[in-house]
């Protein structure tokens, strides 16, 4: 079966045309004669078709190295908000008065992790929302817990 590559005009009419037209273009495609046409010794489709693929895969994620779970993520933050609040009450009640930021170490400490750790932790999971809010459900979850325990003492 011979395939034509162009439409002929000749004395068909307009709409016999396309229709012959539409049924060389199927038929060119369906018989793979187009990678012929294209040439074998053609590599430029096949670079579009392996760009195509490659742009269309996700990003490498990168993982930091001493990631934090979220159960010690959740505990390091519970204790970081209670530092916060603890030196807001002390600076509005004129109480010798010192900056949640001096008390950081400290919490790093307690939890066995340094700051680097904690803040390339807190960036991967600023990036990740659906993780950071569930770590942020058990933070507030844990810290209604200690209020209620505070208020039965």
């Amino acid at each position: 079966m011979q395939i034509k590559y162009y439409c002929h005009k000749g004395t068909e009419t307009l709409r016999s045309t396309k229709k012959i037209c539409f049924v060389n273009l199927c038929a060119f495609v369906s018989s793979w004669q187009w990678f012929r046409f294209l040439g074998a010794h053609n590599v430029f489709l096949p670079a579009v078709v392996v760009f195509v693929f490659c742009s269309c895969s996700k990003p490498q994620e990168t993982v930091p190295a001493h990631l934090l779970t979220p159960d010690s993520m959740v505990y390091i933050l519970v204790d970081i908000h209670l530092v916060e609040a603890a030196a807001n009450v002390t600076r509005f009640n004129d109480v010798q008065s010192f900056k949640a930021q001096e008390l950081y170490p400290a919490v790093f400490k307690s939890h066995q992790t340094d700051s680097a750790a904690f803040h390339s932790s807190f960036n991967y999971y600023l990036k990740h929302p659906k993780k950071l809010e569930a770590i942020y459900e058990k933070v507030l979850d844990e810290l209604s817990k200690r209020e209620s325990e505070e208020g039965k003492q």
